[in-house]
């Protein structure tokens, strides 16, 4: 374990007039981690569009300790106030405490390559915390009180896992790429973990080399994920584990990230096509929106409080956050500061988004209020 001090703080506020274009304040310039060169499918190809609104954001920085750290998966625990993170490229879960401004690193053995993060708040007076090793082909089970780990190891050869969540009955839900043998011989998963009983359960999904994605839970408890490679979305019952595919109707869709609104509308990023979307399970309606920076933005990280469904343009440059207002239909959208690219997303609240920088070795926060 190593405790910081925050050793390089970057503040950038990107204001947005009520009926203008955007309003840049001073930027300081401060050293950043090396930028990781931008290639296939991350590869930022067209320019970034800001669209104004009445909304302000302030983006703020802060460097990871640990040069190529790279973090990735990101939240803010409702339980003790602090932002976790992973740090793939270092093999540690990351704290960092926004009132001191300090960070605190934990580390994992090596090869762990930590990618998603979630939390499961229990009595106690911290959470414990979960995460996907992108490699191992397992879950890890992080206790911050006694910084013992724990690995459920996914049955049935290594594979490579991407998302993780709870269910509304604490069972830990995962998706599993496709697979790329010799090194991960099984892929095209959806599974369970039931952390009582620690019994890992998985479901083939239908269509071959699918790779799920992005997974989401709606207000019933149903398991909804993206498949990355193909123009469905699917959905999973616990008992039996039965997957039903769900096919969009509009060719050349690449489904990726995916959140859920308390209407229990599924909202998703079409990263092929440059589009935000919209599907309603149970009667079959479809919309979609072109991501103001066109095709070739291709939206990722997505994330929602409320009526409001924020994401990234991770094909930009520079990246772009982007806002939805899912009641006015209305975009606005900001640009992220020294053309970092963004890994993840995490919603706080209305007022707070937090950003994983992996290439620059930050992470950020955002904070959102109604333009004055």
């Amino acid at each position: 374990m190593k405790h910081h001090t925050p050793h390089r703080l970057v503040r950038r506020s990107i204001l947005t007039l009520l009926q203008g274009g955007l309003l840049c304040a001073q930027i300081p310039i401060a050293a950043l981690g090396q930028m990781a060169p931008a290639t296939g499918k991350n590869a930022a190809t067209v320019p970034g569009i800001a669209v104004p609104g009445k909304t302000n954001a302030t983006i703020t920085e802060f460097e990871v300790p640990g040069e190529g750290a790279k973090p990735e998966g990101i939240f803010s625990s409702k339980h003790d106030g602090f932002t976790w993170y992973t740090a793939e490229g270092a093999n540690e879960i990351g704290r960092f405490d926004p009132k001191k401004k300090a960070f605190e690193q934990f580390h994992l053995r090596p090869g762990t390559r930590p990618s998603t993060l979630v939390e499961h708040s229990g009595s106690g007076v911290q959470s414990t915390l979960y995460f996907a090793s992108r490699d191992g082909g397992y879950i890890g089970e992080f206790d911050p009180n006694t910084r013992d780990v724990r690995e459920f190891r996914i049955p049935g050869g290594k594979a490579r896992l991407e998302s993780l969540g709870f269910d509304h009955n604490g069972v830990i839900w995962f998706t599993v790429a496709k697979a790329e043998p010799p090194e991960f011989p099984q892929g095209s998963k959806v599974g369970r973990l039931n952390l009582f009983s620690s019994e890992i359960r998985t479901a083939d999904v239908p269509t071959r080399n699918a790779s799920p994605y992005g997974l989401a839970v709606n207000s019933k408890g149903t398991i909804f994920f993206t498949e990355r490679d193909t123009a469905r979305i699917g959905s999973v019952e616990a008992d039996p584990m039965k997957v039903r595919e769900y096919l969009l109707p509009k060719a050349g869709i690449g489904v990726e990230g995916l959140t859920i609104t308390p209407d229990d509308a599924l909202w998703f990023t079409d990263g092929a096509r440059g589009y935000l979307g919209r599907f309603e399970p149970e009667t079959g309606k479809f919309d979609e929106w072109s991501s103001p920076s066109g095709r070739g933005s291709r939206p990722g990280p997505i994330a929602s409080i409320g009526g409001v469904v924020w994401y990234i343009e991770t094909g930009t440059k520079p990246n772009m956050l982007v806002r939805f207002d899912t009641a006015s239909d209305q975009f606005q959208s900001w640009a992220i500061p020294d053309n970092a690219t963004v890994g993840h997303l995490y919603a706080e609240s209305d007022s707070t988004l937090w950003l994983s920088l992996p290439a620059s070795n930050h992470i950020a926060q955002v904070k959102v209020e109604a333009a004055k």
